[in-house]
């Protein structure tokens, strides 16, 4: 019988989380710890404040949750019955059969 070893070589990014005070400059001041080497690093700033999903971003095409479930197409989606749904599930089974 043989066995076979396999050597794999995996790497992650450290993450370490602090907390910081945004100054009225828009300034984020954060001290790492002493075993952080200096070197380039990706930095996401998650505040503390909520804002309504409507007013994230720019743009005209944000829309709301509810605005979007009031929507016709998927009102129209919704009504469809149980044999329609198993129908259309059926004929995208089939149709991965015949590639």
């Amino acid at each position: 019988m043989l066995r076979y070893t396999a050597v794999v070589d995996i790497k992650v990014k450290r993450t370490i989380r602090v907390s910081a005070q945004v100054t009225a400059d828009h300034m984020v001041h954060v001290r790492l710890p002493e075993d952080v080497k200096a070197g380039p690093a990706e930095v996401i700033v998650q505040l503390g404040e909520v804002v309504e999903p409507s007013r994230q971003g720019s743009g005209s095409d944000r829309r709301t949750l509810g605005s979007f479930l009031e929507a016709p197409r998927l009102e129209a989606r919704l009504r469809r019955s149980k044999d329609e749904i198993d129908q259309a599930v059926l004929a995208e089974r089939e149709s991965w059969d015949a590639r």
